[in-house]
């Protein structure tokens, strides 16, 4: 009895000393994620994010498209229309126009009012449209809940870069509208792409040589998307002005005459983008009604600022890596700003500012610029080391 009465004590003796260093191993998990926390540790944008394109990835249509289906060729070889607006007008509502490379740019302005797709249907090649310089190439204005599908085109404003009636190459007035896999060109003097009320995805497109690559007047019942697209060569990349439910992911906004983002008055959430070499700061926060927030962007090598913040802005700044601009990492911050940035951004060899300006800077670190979007996939390097 005497035996068993000393292995049950060594037995609970043994249970209270593997719950003790239990314990000891949580306490010390929790001080170390604390202190992590504090030293401002963040994890970068993953390489993993949509690519920016400047060729569209073909595919064929499958056969499982629902609604009625027709090809335009200028030839008349593969299909009765000649013209994408007549397919368009044919087809009706819900209905699939596939378009054929002709030896010359269609020359239609596309008017679209209710729900269809439009896409490229030969392998390798581009759609080319080039309407008239004071039309818009797509203006679409539908009351319908479809939606207007375009993929795989090529659209262009002639180069005539001095006419002043030149018009948006893309207008979103009311609707649902997705482009994907595109390449949208425009002058100068107006925007390449002009979204305004409904929902629009856009994806996978080069936008270029607009005076907006993409500028989104929201109303406040509108859902705008801009996903892994190459914005370079406009003079602003983005411009979002109105309240607007703004989603911005994993582009590529650079080589911009003047900023990369610009946003007025909105809301939105721009996570994982690439910002850079743009001429005059990556990222300019004015008259923030709502509350946009920026995190774990790239932003480098900017003209000025990494972010410019006006002093009536509002809004969260964290988690991203700004590095190696010409002015400020952020810039003019006041003490009653109200900008969050917590958690901190992780900021490298930032010039001019004061300590409060270049709060979080860390010297000694490496901050890369992405590779181009024609090359390999983005690797971003640079940490808190």
């Amino acid at each position: 009895m005497l035996g068993h009465s000393n292995f049950l004590y060594s037995m609970r003796s043994l249970v209270f000393v593997l719950a003790a260093l239990s314990i000891i191993v949580l306490c010390l998990a929790m001080f170390e994620g604390a202190v992590a926390q504090q030293s401002g540790d963040i994890e970068f944008p993953s390489s993993s994010l949509p690519t920016p394109i400047y060729k569209p990835n073909f595919s064929r249509p499958r056969a499982t498209t629902r609604g009625r289906v027709v090809i335009v060729d200028q030839q008349g070889k593969q299909g009765r229309y000649r013209t994408i607006q007549a397919a368009v007008n044919a087809v009706g509502s819900g209905g699939t126009v596939r378009v054929v490379s002709g030896a010359q740019p269609y020359t239609d302005a596309l008017r679209i009012s209710y729900p269809v797709s439009i896409q490229s249907y030969t392998e390798g090649v581009q759609v080319d449209i080039r309407p008239a310089y004071d039309v818009p190439c797509l203006h679409i204005n539908s009351a319908s809940n479809g939606l207007v599908s375009v993929s795989g085109m090529k659209w262009l404003k002639p180069s005539d870069e001095l006419d002043y009636r030149a018009r948006p190459c893309i207008i979103m007035e009311r609707g649902f509208f997705s482009l994907k896999d595109s390449f949208v060109e425009a002058t100068i003097h107006s925007p390449a792409i002009l979204l305004q009320d409904g929902f629009s995805r856009i994806e996978s497109t080069t936008i270029t040589n607009g005076q907006v690559g993409v500028r989104i007047d929201a109303a406040p019942n509108g859902d705008y998307f801009l996903i892994g697209n190459n914005i370079v060569g406009n003079v602003d990349g983005i411009r979002v002005n109105g309240r607007a439910r703004v989603t911005v992911l994993g582009n590529h906004v650079h080589d911009n005459i003047e900023h990369g983002i610009v946003s007025v008055g909105g809301g939105g959430t721009y996570l994982s983008n690439w910002i850079y070499r743009n001429g005059e700061s990556g990222v300019l926060l004015q008259r923030s009604v709502l509350a946009p927030e920026f995190r774990a962007n790239f932003i480098s090598r900017n003209n000025k600022a990494g972010i410019r913040v006006w002093p009536d802005a509002n809004g969260v700044i964290s988690w991203n890596q700004i590095c190696n601009n010409a002015g400020p990492a952020i810039d003019g911050l006041k003490q009653n700003n109200r900008i969050v940035l917590d958690p901190p951004n992780d900021i490298f060899n930032a010039r001019g500012g004061n300590g409060f300006f270049r709060s979080g800077d860390k010297k000694g670190g490496r901050c890369t610029l992405p590779p181009s979007p024609l090359g390999a996939s983005n690797m971003v390097t640079g940490s808190s080391q």
